[in-house]
Parts: structure tokens; sequence; C-alpha cells
């Protein structure tokens, strides 16, 4: 099963000087039969979008960022959204820090391995999620707010386990495992997921 970030919201495709651009920078094959380049704004930075280019054959879609004239390949070690965390205005706020969270996750992988997030896409389903007690159904839900930046819970699947842990997302854009405890599913219950994927 291959996994790619969804985004949040609609995609727009490429047209006029913006796909020429992009097609003159990247080498991007495009015409008929072949997918089109998309894109959509990001809500956490000022002026940038991330742009999409699908496989034509169902492989792994190729990403980059775009801010002003420039644009940045992603890759897994986070490097785009490192320097971009530097130069763009990053605008965390309640509404938008979790969509940061899984955008980073999506394009990052930590120290220690990569964090898939488990979450409610539609916005409804996710907002009487936030209201389960039972904790792996909330999907990613901000706890609090300090002067450090923000608290998550999230479910996630990381190392072959689905676990429900605990992030600090700073002002900056760092993300990092709050230390304490993580709860994972009975065996048994994570052997019946990766059935089922």
């Amino acid at each position: 099963m291959r996994l790619e970030y969804r985004g949040e919201g609609r995609w727009t495709p490429l047209h006029g000087a913006f796909l020429e651009n992009f097609v003159s920078t990247t080498g991007a094959l495009t015409g008929p039969g072949l997918p089109m380049p998309v894109w959509q704004p990001l809500p956490f930075y000022d002026f940038t979008a991330l742009v999409r280019l699908p496989d034509p054959v169902g492989g792994a879609s190729e990403w980059y960022i775009t801010q002003g004239a420039n644009l940045f390949t992603l890759d897994k070690f986070g490097a785009a959204i490192s320097a971009l965390n530097e130069t763009a205005h990053l605008r965390l706020t309640r509404d938008n820090v979790s969509a940061y969270f899984r955008f980073w996750c999506a394009f990052t992988t930590a120290p220690f391995g990569r964090y898939v997030v488990l979450d409610v896409p539609h916005p409804e389903m996710a907002e009487e999620a936030a209201d389960e007690t039972d904790t792996w159904l909330r999907g990613v839900v901000v706890e609090g707010h300090g002067p450090q930046g923000y608290l998550l819970s999230a479910t996630v699947f990381h190392k072959g386990e689905v676990q429900r842990r605990n992030f600090r997302v700073s002002n900056s854009g760092a993300v990092m495992e709050v230390a304490g405890h993580a709860l994972s599913l009975p065996e048994r219950s994570a052997a019946t997921i990766r059935r089922a994927s």
C-alpha cells in the first residue's frame, strides 16, 4: 500500500505561465494521457503552494514547494521545510497547526522513523471524532498552546504499530515527540489492521 499526502484543500491544475515555468524548471513531461501537475496553497505560510506531479503509471508522486518564483523539491529529510521555516513567514495558529503537523509528517522522516498520521479527513466527522472518549478515534487534537508552541496528540502508525503519541510543534515549525508514554494497540488488533490495509 502506497501512502500519499492528501492535502488540506482542493487541488487545482497548473495552467499557462505557471505550467510553462514548472515544466522548464523541473523537466516534467505533460500532455495528452499524462497527469497534470496540481497545486494548493499551504495555509500556514504566506505566498507558498504545494505542487504535486502524479506519476503517470501510479507510482509515488513528485512533490515541490513554490514560494514566489522559487521552486523547492520536497525530500524525506525535510530540508526544504526547514529552509522554508527559516525564510518564509510561518503562521501557526490553533486552526492550522494540525494541518502543518500532517504536512510535516508526510514529508519528513524523523530520526527514529516516519510517523504516518491516521486521521479523519472529513471536517464534520473529525469534529465528531474529537469528542470521542476512545482516544484512538480522535485523530490529531490540539491539546494546548504555550510560549514554546503547540501540544498535539495524534494517532500515528510508527515502527509497525498504531500508537497514540504526544507532539510539540514549536512556533518556528520544529516537530518533536514529547517524552512520555505511548499507547499502542494490542498486537492482535495491530495485526488485524495490517491485514486489512
